[in-house]
């Protein structure tokens, strides 16, 4: 289950390992780890949620715990955007192939009271030698547009499912994963969701591939 003793900080430790999230927002900025704690205090993976240009993260304001999901509240105040960040472990066994991982879904809502705004925020995950979806066999309803469902990293990797990746943009370079949340017009009152997984940590192929079905498989919460 989540610990936090803090506003915007928590933790989920499953197995090996323990997630470690500083979801404070603001100056503090919204930053992922995972830990094995029986090989020190080094991060095996890290990830983090950026806003994009001049514009600047709102700051957590409150947040509860309903069973395995933490809630954060980060109001729009000197920003374009306010943002609900709901994060949400999922707990797949790994296969005998597979080194320690945590699969986290992160369910990302944005709105403005501003009559003119384009928010945009950039999922990045620290990594090297990123890869497509392609690489193990999946492929996207459409590549119009967008970027590929599955990018692959050797430190992490994240996952979209069909309402997400034809809307994403991929700015990724050698040393990270990074994907372009959100970035059209936003209507003043209207709710903007994105729900990406990201995996921290390196997922055999098989897995991944399990993860993204149970992705695509999953409704989208409507509250």
């Amino acid at each position: 289950m989540w610990i936090s003793n803090e506003l915007g900080i928590a933790s989920f430790t499953h197995g090996a390992l323990t997630l470690e999230v500083d979801g404070r927002g603001g100056a503090h900025g919204i930053h992922l780890r995972t830990v094995n704690r029986s090989l020190g205090d080094a991060p095996l993976s890290t990830s983090r949620i950026e806003s994009v240009d001049r514009d600047t993260l709102p700051a957590a304001v409150d947040q509860f715990i309903r069973g395995d999901e933490w809630h954060l509240s980060l109001p729009q105040e000197s920003g374009s955007y306010s943002l609900e960040l709901v994060l949400r472990p999922i707990l797949e066994t790994p296969s005998e192939n597979d080194p320690p991982f945590v699969a986290l879904e992160v369910t990302l809502a944005i709105h403005t009271s501003l009559l003119d705004a384009h928010p945009m925020l950039d999922l990045v995950v620290v990594t090297s030698g990123t890869r497509s979806a392609r690489a193990i066999g999946i492929e996207p309803l459409s590549r119009s547009s967008g970027c590929a469902a599955v990018t692959l990293g050797q430190l992490g990797s994240v996952l979209l499912g069909p309402h997400d990746y034809p809307f994403t943009s991929d700015q990724s370079g050698d040393s990270e994963i990074r994907l372009r949340l959100f970035g059209e017009f936003l209507e003043k009152g209207v709710i903007r969701k994105a729900r990406p997984w990201i995996v921290l940590g390196a997922a055999s192929d098989e897995t991944t591939q399990i993860l993204w079905d149970q992705l695509c498989e999953a409704p989208l919460s409507l509250s």
